[in-house]
């Protein structure tokens, strides 16, 4: 384990038995991050081409009011005036298999 953890940090990992974990204050952060971690994972696991992932959204969603989740999801209104949206993001409808393999 590392050494140079905060405190907290050492508490939490030790108690819970994680390696590390990451603090987040609220919903969108924790979205964000994972957002971040999956197209890690893809680029460098995967093999995606670079600056070439998608994170596939089912229509409904609502992970927060960031700039990428606020234009990123099937209600117009949370969207509306904070444009240009993010790309990368493309919308399925929820249980749509067919859909969602045309995306892949």
């Amino acid at each position: 384990m590392n050494t140079m953890m905060p405190d907290t940090h050492r508490f939490v990992c030790e108690f819970m038995g994680y390696e590390q974990f990451l603090a987040a204050s609220s919903g969108v952060e924790a979205c964000e991050s994972a957002v971040k971690l999956a197209r890690k994972w893809g680029y460098t696991v995967k093999g995606i081409a670079e600056d070439d992932a998608d994170i596939i959204m089912a229509n409904g969603c609502f992970w927060g009011r960031s700039i990428s989740a606020s234009g990123n999801c099937s209600d117009p209104m949370r969207g509306k005036y904070f444009g240009p949206h993010t790309p990368g993001f493309p919308l399925v409808p929820y249980n749509d298999v067919d859909a969602l393999e045309y995306q892949l």
